[in-house]
């Protein structure tokens, strides 16, 4: 539990440093590994959704929709729900017998700081996923798992940007955590196209790490909507593997114009 006091007395100590307005702009957090450290605003819902094909699928599960739904609810803080949530998820259900149950996150973003001159933008990211259909076994498996991480952004030019996320995991039968990281490199090609390459680790005090990178393309039809494709390059306990995903994102407004 050590990791989990020091990200709270952190986020405690940063909170005065929170410039008190929302983020304008619509940001989804895929594709890649690294989330965004902007927020939805009060008046819209974001919807994210991928899909994708491996050529290890017992390792991969991206095969499988992942969905995430995003809702601001107050206090410089979104609430967020996604199916499918972890990368690996399918392959940890089945070392537990799993097969079949619904992989669930629940968790929350709270921005600490906007970005300024060299300060980063940042936020924090709480989750904790687990296949609903077996809480009351919670205690029996690792597949519970808590993820607290710290979300960074600098725009080094107009339409160029790097972010970079650091967290940890910790699992019911790994109390000590591991290491998460992650860092992104956007820039804008064209008026609605991004391109971004970014490199991503997991590192458990075990065997069972994860090395990756990844690398893909982002179109806007419009200021609400984006498409994505990603092609993923990882290894992960010493599998290689080479993975594609595609996406389609949008948000929706609940205020009446």
């Amino acid at each position: 539990m050590g990791h989990l006091k020091h990200f709270i007395c952190v986020i405690i100590f940063s909170v005065p440093l929170l410039l008190f307005a929302q983020d304008p702009q619509v940001v989804f957090d895929r594709p890649g590994i690294s989330d965004s450290p902007y927020l939805v605003d009060s008046n819209r819902w974001l919807f994210e959704t991928g899909i994708g094909a491996t050529n290890k699928s017992n390792i991969s599960d991206i095969i499988m929709p992942s969905i995430m739904l995003r809702k601001f609810i107050g206090w410089h803080t979104e609430a967020r729900i996604t199916y499918n949530y972890a990368p690996q998820m399918k392959y940890i259900l089945n070392q537990n017998d799993l097969t079949g149950d619904l992989p669930i996150a629940l968790g929350i973003k709270h921005k600490i700081r906007q970005e300024h001159n060299y300060y980063p933008e940042t936020s924090f990211i709480l989750n904790t996923y687990y296949p609903l259909q077996k809480i009351k076994n919670i205690s029996q498996n690792n597949t519970y798992n808590f993820e607290g991480g710290f979300q960074f952004q600098n725009h080094i030019l107009d339409e160029l940007a790097i972010n970079y996320n650091i967290g940890t995991i910790i699992t019911n039968g790994m109390k000590k955590g591991a290491l998460t990281y992650s860092i992104c490199l956007t820039g804008l090609v064209h008026k609605n196209v991004e391109m971004f390459i970014e490199g991503f680790g997991y590192s458990p005090k075990t065997t069972r790490s994860e090395i990756g990178y990844d690398a893909g393309i982002i179109y806007y039809p419009n200021y609400w909507s984006q498409l994505d494709f990603t092609i993923i390059d990882n290894l992960f306990q010493s599998i290689h593997y080479v993975s594609a995903q595609v996406g389609y994102s949008f948000c929706f407004n609940t205020k009446n114009n």
